[in-house]
């Protein structure tokens, strides 16, 4: 048996024991990382661990870098001793794990695809929205009235509470149907997923709101996925960000009229267009921010939105 120290508390709080390793990477990456620790535990090594080429560590020792679906890891071994030691990870965000070329793929035809532009600005209001749903409050007024919506008016706390249901429709999250002879909404199996990740039951059965166990990087991961099924977030990332353009609303709005609905905005209220754009931008940046994607926005200044918990080196 080896062992394994690291290169720093942060690595070492992280990745030594298994208990820290699930409480603080996401389950994808903690999977395929643990087998790997294991098997340097065990062995020493790693069986396709490459020398590493360029050396910017300061280290006498030759280092190894592993590579695996959701993460570069970096390390060196002290054979005499039996020690190996880990000196950086690095994790991929959920894009990187994507083949991109196959998942963005344009064989359909625009014209007859049918959807409605969002006026849902905030993702983790969808989430909740969804989560609401989960424990049996369906109509639009008490979403809107759970969500916290400030308005005064009956008509006015209904409409915000749409705003999120349709929105949550269009990602296939939730659908209509008919209980008892009552129109409601009800979970696609893809909503229940994610509304399960942040709602359990406890000992009375009753639903309660977690936040101690809910597994918000699991969570976020899958409401991403539900998003890029959603094609003009798909053609965003693909036609703007993915090509370095700056991301702004009239830049939303000529991609949408371009790709799928003629002049889709100019038949809108006035305001309506330019908010429904600017709910896809903060979608875009709300991405970025989870996944880890370069993002260029505000006079064309790149900026990698992602705040990872640790720096990991």
């Amino acid at each position: 048996m080896f062992q394994v120290v690291f290169n720093s508390t942060n690595l070492e709080l992280i990745l030594k024991s298994k208990l820290n390793r699930k409480k603080f990477l996401d389950y994808e990456i903690n999977d395929e990382l643990s087998t790997v620790i294991e098997e340097i535990e065990k062995y020493g090594h790693v069986g396709n661990a490459k020398p590493k080429k360029k050396l910017k560590l300061d280290v006498p020792e030759m280092i190894y870098e592993v590579e695996g679906v959701t993460f570069k890891l970096i390390y060196s071994i002290l054979p005499e001793k039996n020690i190996v030691k880990i000196y950086e990870l690095e994790r991929k965000c959920y894009l990187q794990r994507t083949d991109l070329n196959s998942y963005l793929k344009t064989d359909f035809d625009y014209e007859k695809t049918d959807f409605n532009i969002i006026q849902a600005d905030k993702p983790t209001k969808i989430i909740q929205t969804i989560e609401l749903i989960y424990q049996g409050i369906t109509t639009s007024y008490e979403i809107g009235l759970q969500l916290g919506h400030k308005a005064v008016k009956y008509k006015d706390i209904a409409r915000h509470g749409q705003y999120k249901l349709q929105a949550a429709r269009e990602l296939k999250l939730v659908e209509k149907s008919k209980i008892n002879g009552k129109n409601c909404y009800v979970l696609t199996e893809k909503g229940v997923l994610i509304a399960a990740l942040g709602v359990e039951i406890n000992s009375n059965g009753k639903f309660i709101k977690s936040n101690i166990n809910k597994d918000i990087s699991r969570q976020y991961q899958l409401m991403i996925r539900a998003m890029f099924d959603f094609l003009p977030v798909r053609f965003i990332y693909k036609d703007i960000i993915l090509q370095g353009k700056n991301i702004e609303v009239n830049t939303i709005k000529n991609l949408i009229d371009t790709k799928f609905k003629p002049n889709y905005y100019s038949q809108k209220p006035s305001g309506t267009s330019e908010r429904r754009a600017g709910c896809l931008k903060s979608w875009m940046v709300w991405i970025a921010g989870v996944s880890g994607i370069p993002l260029v926005h505000r006079d064309r200044k790149e900026s990698q939105l992602y705040i990872d918990l640790f720096p990991l080196k």
